[in-house]
């Protein structure tokens, strides 16, 4: 991606992210600098080395243009290409720590990880699964990863007071995950067709996508961007009034400045990508222009519950045969990309009733939801958990190996 601020990668332009990273992280966390991240040099240099050994140096290559749902890009990938966001960089330096765990503790896991490499999605779950192996190790109680029951392999194994539990580890994203994906596309297509019009006094695009929206949409509102162009080129790239493109299920409008907005109408029944391009810097001999998309979206918490719901049923009934009970970890890791946890900006298990359902379809197994943030490095994990009253002791143990807050 280019240095100066506004301007926009090529389509099929390449950049070496670790390169880029470590470059950006490497001055902003420099002692000189007064708006400096306090991160620390030795833990820079530790993570890039062993992501660098662990992935290899053609890993790194991105290539801009390519169209792919946010699953298939891989998760240091993603954080990689976020090289100014504190999150980001606290997450992949947690992620070289849990790669460096389990090549150190956890063969299996770590056997996983390495064929899982080009297979992103699940990478990332069984990075979970280290996470949460290495907490409960630090419990000190009875706990084993590497087996299986019935020729059946499970993500561990817990004992407390003579009772063994399954242990099943689930990483769940907000529900509506593919249309969230659908809008990163459509406005990754906005980015890579920018139209160069009006740019001293800037303009806004909106998008309106109707609901339930498909993958072909991005194909769509491909081809109204073109028939857009075209109306911009009619008039000499001297757009001075509002111009609208509209199909069957997806609309495209330009708003230039000076022309009053008429809204963008958002409501349960659609999706609105808005791509606003800022007056040209009068101050800059390069032309350059700040970029701002919003991505807009809604999801219901009884959305939000179901999904839950579901993961815990289908661990049951994945265990049900073998005679024990399940801790069901579930993890809602936060980050300020598209790949958005199940609780990231939600507050609904604090509510004493969604609590009181939880507990009703539990039954006697556990669960414990793990919130991972990270505006800071090594910041605790926020934790709710959900049990039996007489699990309690157990709960107090296995509390010891996280860092966090009980609710």
């Amino acid at each position: 991606m280019p240095d100066k601020p506004g301007l926009l990668p090529s389509v099929n332009s390449s950049l070496d992210i670790m390169a880029k990273w470590y470059e950006e992280v490497f001055q902003l966390s420099s002692p000189l600098n007064p708006n400096g991240a306090s991160f620390d040099r030795q833990v820079i240099e530790r993570t890039r080395s062993k992501l660098s050994a662990y992935f290899g140096e053609n890993f790194f290559i991105h290539r801009f243009g390519n169209d792919r749902a946010i699953k298939e890009v891989h998760i240091v990938k993603r954080l990689l290409m976020n090289w100014k966001v504190t999150e980001c960089i606290n997450a992949l330096i947690e992620v070289a720590a849990l790669l460096e765990y389990a090549d150190a503790h956890l063969p299996a896991l770590s056997k996983q990880l390495r064929q899982q490499v080009d297979n992103p999605d699940q990478f990332n779950s069984t990075l979970y699964e280290v996470w949460i192996a290495h907490k409960l190790i630090n419990t000190g109680l009875e706990y084993k990863q590497d087996v299986e029951i019935d020729g059946v392999p499970l993500d561990g194994m817990l004992s407390f007071n003579g009772e063994s539990f399954i242990i099943e580890c689930k990483k769940l994203t907000a529900p509506k995950q593919t249309e969230f994906d659908l809008l990163r596309r459509m406005a990754e297509e906005l980015k890579a067709g920018q139209i160069d019009v009006n740019r001293i006094n800037g303009y806004k695009l909106v998008v309106h996508a109707q609901r339930p929206a498909k993958s072909n949409i991005v194909h769509r509102l491909g081809q109204l961007h073109a028939e857009l162009r075209q109306k911009c080129i009619e008039r000499d790239y001297n757009v001075q009034e509002i111009l609208k493109c509209a199909g069957d299920q997806v609309s495209l409008t330009m708003i230039p400045f000076g022309c009053l907005d008429p809204g963008d109408g958002t409501d349960q029944t659609t999706l609105v990508v808005t791509y606003v391009v800022g007056p040209m810097n009068s101050g800059d001999s390069t032309g350059s222009c700040s970029v701002k998309i919003s991505l807009d979206m809604s999801y219901t918490n009884e959305a939000v519950f179901e999904k839950i719901k579901g993961s815990v049923q289908a661990a049951r009934r994945q265990h049900k045969r073998k005679g024990m009970r399940v801790i069901v970890f579930m993890d809602s890791q936060e980050l300020p990309d598209l790949q958005v946890g199940i609780l990231q900006f939600n507050e609904m298990l604090n509510n004493g009733d969604t609590r009181k359902r939880i507990l009703n379809f539990l039954k006697n197994d556990i669960l414990i939801v793990t919130r991972r943030l990270y505006s800071q490095h090594n910041r605790p994990a926020l934790l709710h958990v959900f049990c039996p009253p007489e699990d309690r002791p157990l709960i107090k143990v296995i509390m010891e190996g996280f860092v966090g807050d009980q609710s």
